[in-house]
Order: structure tokens, then sequence, then C-alpha cells
């Protein structure tokens, strides 16, 4: 039965991963188990037992070492080999039942922390991250990535997979500690599945903060400008400003005119906006567009300016995970 198994697992990875990974299995006599894969030839230990149902992560699995290949991307592969370890901890409390829309803001979803699945931990390095989910069979849904606090609780919901392509990219920064949450299809099913978690470096743009705001100057274009890694970590209500979007600054100082701020996206997936922000911290909001996704489509604001006084463009995503090229001006 576990040559079976086995067999079925490294066919599985074969025909959906494109690469073939070789899992070592090793039981102690406490039961503990330990599973070890070489992935690109770098071999990478998993161990502990996945948390009982509970908003609490001391049991987590810990995702660490997750490896940096500069210019690349590399992999953990976790397999769930046995098929009662799901089962075992999800509750008894009936069936689940599951958006198919894909929600990037999770947090006003409190239903998530109570559903049934396996938690897993991961500290951040300042890069982002990659994961896919894999299985056989229908008896894992989907999942969801928290931002924990305090006693390894999760406090944020970041986002959550839908029941189709169950991928999830996010950017995780450095000594925060990130809990992925694996969700059964309901609290009567169980199976085996595959957890692929990976670390994707890019370099840092350097005018992705508001003191490094890179000058835009009136009548010239700022052509295929691109961000993908890194969130430019202010939040604003009233600009409608998620610390953890991704987004670049742009300084230009004020002619005592009135300015005309155009912004062009030239995204397939995901929405840019273009914010207008004041102050030495870039924390008074002066006006902003709203998110669009078509590559035809741009935004204009007319900024009334004062002549010597610095304003600060942002041309930021809507969510997490919102990334892409743009043309930015000043007419």
């Amino acid at each position: 039965m576990r040559q079976c198994a086995l067999f079925s697992y490294l066919f599985y990875c074969i025909l959906y991963g494109g690469r073939l990974y070789l899992p070592f299995v090793f039981v102690e006599a406490n039961g503990n188990v330990f599973l070890r894969g070489v992935v690109n030839t770098q071999p990478q230990t998993v161990s502990g037992k996945a948390d009982v149902l509970g908003v609490n992560c001391p049991g987590a699995r810990s995702l660490k070492d997750i490896p940096v290949v500069t210019g690349g991307t590399t992999s953990i592969i976790i397999q769930q080999s046995e098929p009662s370890a799901l089962a075992s901890s999800i509750s008894n409390d009936g069936s689940m039942s599951f958006s198919q829309e894909v929600l990037y803001k999770c947090s006003e979803d409190p239903s998530l922390l109570a559903a049934p699945g396996v938690w897993y931990s991961v500290v951040g390095t300042d890069a982002s991250i990659h994961a896919s989910l894999l299985f056989e069979n229908e008896s894992v849904q989907k999942m969801a990535v928290f931002e924990a606090t305090d006693g390894c609780q999760p406090s944020q919901c970041l986002m959550v997979s839908n029941s189709f392509d169950r991928q999830l990219d996010w950017f995780a920064e450095s000594d925060t500690t990130y809990l992925v949450k694996v969700f059964g299809a309901s609290a009567a099913q169980s199976g085996p599945f595959v957890l692929q978690m990976e670390e994707i470096s890019s370099p840092r743009p350097h005018n992705d903060r508001c003191h490094t705001a890179e000058a835009l100057q009136i009548g010239i274009v700022t052509r295929d400008a691109s961000f993908e890694a890194w969130p430019h970590g202010l939040a604003n209500a009233e600009c409608n400003l998620d610390a953890h979007s991704r987004g670049l600054f742009y300084a230009l100082e004020g002619t005592g005119q009135v300015i005309t701020i155009t912004l062009r996206p030239n995204i397939s997936e995901g929405k840019l906006g273009l914010v207008i922000l004041s102050g030495d911290d870039c924390g008074i909001c002066m006006g902003h567009s709203r998110f669009v996704t078509a590559i035809d489509s741009k935004q204009i604001i007319n900024l009334p300016t004062q002549i010597g006084e610095m304003y600060h463009i942002l041309v930021s995503g809507e969510d997490i995970g919102d990334a892409g090229s743009f043309q930015l001006s000043a007419s």
C-alpha cells in the first residue's frame, strides 16, 4: 500500500509539476513524520505535525529555510502522505461552502479561521512567495495566507485562493511569520495533498518608498516603469491605500499652476491607481483616482500646486498581488 501511494505521488508530481521530486519519509517511534524532498538538487527538511483545528499555531508545520536563488525560483515540497492526517485536524461541524471568487482581501471573512484545515507557517525574508496546492481528489478545497501576531495567532487574512487554480502570491516581509492554511472541502472528507512553496528573488525598486521618490519632470514621460515584489508600506484610508499593496513613488515640485498627471496602465491582471500625496512622510492625501485594469484605459488628475511645494505621486496596486508596468507623465 505504501509503495502504491509513493508511485502515485511520483506520477502526480511528474504529470502536474513538470519536475521530479523524490520524497523520503522517516517515522520515529513517537509517530513524528519527517519529510525530506530533493528539489532542484537542494535537499530540504520539514518536520513536526500539523496543528489541530483552532486559531493557535504552535504545532503548525514550519516551512523554514526556503532558499533564495537570484534570478530564479526554488521550491520546498511538503507531502501530506497519510490520508487520515487532514481528517484528524478538521472538525465535525458539518459541511463547508466556499465562494468561487478570488478574494485578495479576506480580513472581513472570520469564517476562514473556523473552517476545517491544516496549518503551516513560514517566516518572511523580504521576498515574494508563490504557493501552489496540488491534490488527487476533491477532498482539499483551497488555501489562505494570514499574517501572524504575538502568540502565533492569525491576525489578518491577506488573501485566499479560489477553487480552480489554487495558487497564491504575496510579499513576505522580513522576520514576519505567515500562516498558510489548507482547507478541507468539508469536515467529512480527507485526503493527501502537496503544498509547494517558492521564494521568488526580485530586485528592489529604488523608488519604492516616499523618501526615495524619483523626480518626475513636466513634459517627460516615465515609460514602462514596473514593480513586481515590494509593497509601498503606506496605509492611508482617505486615499484607499493598503500598506501591503505594491507601488512606486515620484516627486513633483509645484509651479503655482494646475499640473495634469496622467497614468496609463499596461497590465492584464490586477488593478493600478494614481494617488497624490504631500508632506515629508507622504501622510497627507491630496487626491486619488479609481483603480483600473484595462490596458487601453488611463487615469488623469488635475492637481492645483503651490510654488516650491513638493508633491508625491504614488502609482499603486489596489490589492496585495497587483503589479505591472505603466506610463506616467506630468504636463
